[in-house]
């Protein structure tokens, strides 16, 4: 009797199987990563933890870019899933399961990049830049249990963050309300902030307009609450920094 029902267990198995070929599987597999070294819009190196989201795009659709809060531009575009960067400077491998249903074949797989720092070494802000949806970030799904391996790289020989976040709209001009220097920088308070990423620039002659840093990071106005930022500016001995203005990256 037990060498029966495993038998007729083996035959149901493979008629299960047969039907699922000749009807296309539920669901198929999908492994992303990214080669490295990856890197922000200045040049940095990707924070360790940083953000990678894997996009599904709709057949038809294009890659719209990515809002401050992290919501995607367009409603053809989908976050499936989010995976972070290593101590490598690339994305950690990540292996998901999904429903064709949800996510049909026709449409295009992406990975892309989140810059979501708030200072130089820490990551979990607004997102201030995102990459695009270059060949080197895009894949295709495998079949049954095979996986389909998106091993996004691109010529410079990683992504990079280099497409500004979509501005939302009604983003009122912000305004430096405050000035003060404080230790080795000068400190910033801004009003009219709102949920977007800001920038400081600094000029010595208001001709020449550059980041306030080096690191891009360390320029973006944090945000306080009820409408207000602030960001102390490290200056170098002997800047010759007299003037700042604060802007909407774009």
């Amino acid at each position: 009797m037990k060498t029966l029902l495993t038998v007729l267990c083996g035959m149901m198995l493979a008629a299960i199987v047969h039907g699922a070929a000749d009807e296309g599987l539920p669901q198929q597999t999908l492994q992303f990563r990214t080669e490295g070294p990856d890197a922000y819009a200045d040049g940095t190196p990707v924070v360790p933890g940083e953000t990678y989201a894997l996009v599904y795009v709709k057949a038809g659709g294009a890659f719209q870019g990515v809002r401050p809060d992290g919501t995607l531009v367009s409603p053809d575009n989908v976050v499936v899933t989010t995976s972070v960067a290593t101590d490598e400077h690339r994305c950690l491998t990540k292996q998901i399961q999904y429903p064709v249903s949800l996510y049909p074949a026709g449409g295009q797989w992406l990975v892309v990049l989140l810059d979501t720092r708030s200072s130089a070494s820490s990551v979990g802000g607004l997102v201030a830049a995102s990459s695009g949806d270059g060949a080197g970030a895009r894949c295709q799904a495998g079949g049954g249990t095979a996986l389909g391996t998106l091993n996004a790289t691109s010529p410079g020989g990683g992504l990079a963050s280099t497409r500004p976040a979509a501005v939302p709209e009604g983003i009122q001009p912000p305004v430096i309300t405050g000035i003060a220097v404080q230790g080795g920088g000068v400190h910033l308070t801004v009003a009219n902030c709102t949920n977007t990423t800001y920038v400081v620039k600094s000029s010595a002659d208001m001709g020449t307009w550059q980041t306030a840093t080096a690191n891009e990071a360390d320029s973006r106005i944090t945000p306080l609450g009820g409408g207000t930022g602030a960001r102390t500016v490290p200056l170098t001995e002997g800047a010759s920094v007299r003037f700042f203005k604060v802007v909407v990256p774009r």
